[in-house]
């Protein structure tokens, strides 16, 4: 019975000398400079036109200039005092001067523009809200809110309205 077992096959022979080290070494260099050639074209060729306009080593920004401080928000048009916890987005600096307001909850949006047609929808289409707009100067102020806050959000935008200073 032992005789019908055929014996095992001769191990392969070594074409390399050295071991198995530095062909994984090779291995490892060949994916790392593939790695690299790929992320080379990543960066772009040169600077776009915004950052190649830099003066006095000040990169332009994609903002126009404001200032928030902890209730008060300033820019070109109009400065405005803000309820405490609200967030705060300006507009961009190509832009006409414009910065919402959204309440913690996020259900609630006052937008102040220079901008005269500008418009603000609401962002559930699955709430019924109620939406106001006021001109103040040359400043409008638009607001939207659900339905059941309405009566608190008037108090909240009158008070943002009245503060504001265009």
């Amino acid at each position: 019975m032992m005789r019908d077992l055929t014996p095992p096959p001769n191990p392969l022979p070594m074409i390399w000398r050295g071991g198995i080290k530095p062909v994984l070494k090779t291995i490892i260099m060949f994916i790392l400079m593939m790695f690299l050639t790929a992320c080379a074209q990543i960066a772009p060729a040169q600077l776009p036109d915004r950052l190649a306009e830099q003066q006095n080593n000040q990169l332009p920004t994609l903002a126009a200039p404001f200032t928030i401080t902890t209730d008060t928000y300033r820019n070109g048009a109009f400065t405005v005092s803000y309820p405490q916890g609200w967030r705060v987005v300006s507009s961009a600096s190509f832009a006409p001067p414009s910065a919402v307001f959204v309440s913690p909850d996020e259900r609630q949006i006052i937008l102040i523009t220079s901008e005269t047609d500008a418009t603000l929808t609401y962002p559930f289409a699955d709430i019924p809200y109620e939406q106001i707009s006021t001109q103040k100067g040359d400043v409008w102020v638009m607001g939207v809110a659900p339905r059941d806050e309405w009566e608190s959000f008037l108090i909240t935008y009158q008070a943002l309205f009245t503060a504001l200073d265009s």
